[in-house]
C-alpha cells in the first residue's frame, strides 16, 4: 500500500483515526484547561463536490454528517468552544479556492475563530 511501502508506515496506525480510539487518547489524555481551544466543524450535503464520495461513504458507514474527512462528532475536543457552521462546507473550502465558498467569507471565518480563541485565552468568552 501507499502508506507502508511509500511512507513506510503502517495501516494499523489508522485505526488511531476511529472515533473509539481517538475517544480513548482524549479520556487518557484530556487537554489541559489552561490551554484555550477552539474547535470548528462543518458538513458538506452538497452531490458535486471533491469530497462528495467520502461524504456519502461516512454517512453510509457511520450515519454522521460530515465534511469530508471528519464526522462532525469526531471534530470536537472535551472542554473546547465549540461553533458547529451550519452551511454547506467542505474540510478544505476555508483554505482553498472553492466555487461555493466566497474567499472573503472563508477568511472571515478563520478571523473570527482566532478572536474567539483569543477571547477564551483572556476568559472574556465566560
Amino acid at each position: 500500500s501507499l502508506l507502508e511501502n511509500v511512507l513506510g508506515g503502517d495501516r494499523v496506525c489508522l485505526e488511531d483515526l476511529t472515533h473509539p480510539r481517538r475517544r480513548l487518547f482524549l479520556s487518557l489524555l484530556p487537554m489541559p484547561p489552561e490551554i484555550p481551544t477552539v474547535c470548528f466543524h462543518s458538513h458538506k450535503s452538497s452531490p458535486v463536490s471533491l469530497v462528495s464520495g467520502l461524504v456519502a461513504y461516512i454517512m453510509t458507514r457511520y450515519g454522521e454528517e460530515s465534511d469530508g474527512l471528519v464526522a462532525r462528532r469526531d471534530a470536537e475536543v472535551p472542554g473546547s468552544t465549540v461553533v458547529r457552521y451550519p452551511g454547506d462546507m467542505d474540510h478544505l473550502e476555508l483554505v482553498l479556492p472553492s466555487p461555493s465558498l466566497d474567499p472573503h467569507k472563508g477568511k472571515d471565518i478563520v478571523v473570527a475563530l482566532t478572536l474567539l480563541l483569543l477571547q477564551d485565552r483572556d476568559g472574556l468568552g465566560e
